[in-house]
């Protein structure tokens, strides 16, 4: 059995993330989530959309890995201009006013 579980992208099909799971089976899946079992645990994995994801990040402070997320994602000029928006009252809330004046040229910049 393997000790983790891959999670495949339907887009181009390479591996977007693998989770630890210990000696553990697929018991069920559909298009929301999957359900692993072990020995001594069961756990569900539930797929979150790229916007939660981000906004999750966002809300953690993890600016940095929420525009990694986003880039790959080859955003329309519209989200780039939420994100940068959104990123900006982070970095303000932080304190950060450095990578606030950042966000700020970016955004004007491709206005």
């Amino acid at each position: 059995m393997p000790d983790s579980v891959e999670i495949i992208s339907l887009i181009d099909q390479k591996t977007v993330q693998s989770v630890p799971f210990s000696k553990g089976i697929t018991i069920a899946a559909n298009d929301k989530k999957v359900v692993l079992v072990s020995e001594n645990r069961v756990s569900a994995l539930y797929l979150s959309s790229l916007e939660n994801q981000i906004k999750m990040y966002l809300a953690n402070g993890f600016v940095r890995e929420a525009e990694q997320m986003l880039i790959k994602s080859h955003p329309s000029d519209e989200m780039l201009k939420d994100f940068r928006t959104n990123a900006g009252f982070v970095h303000l809330s932080n304190l950060m006013f450095q990578e606030v004046l950042q966000k700020l040229l970016q955004q004007r910049l491709r206005a």
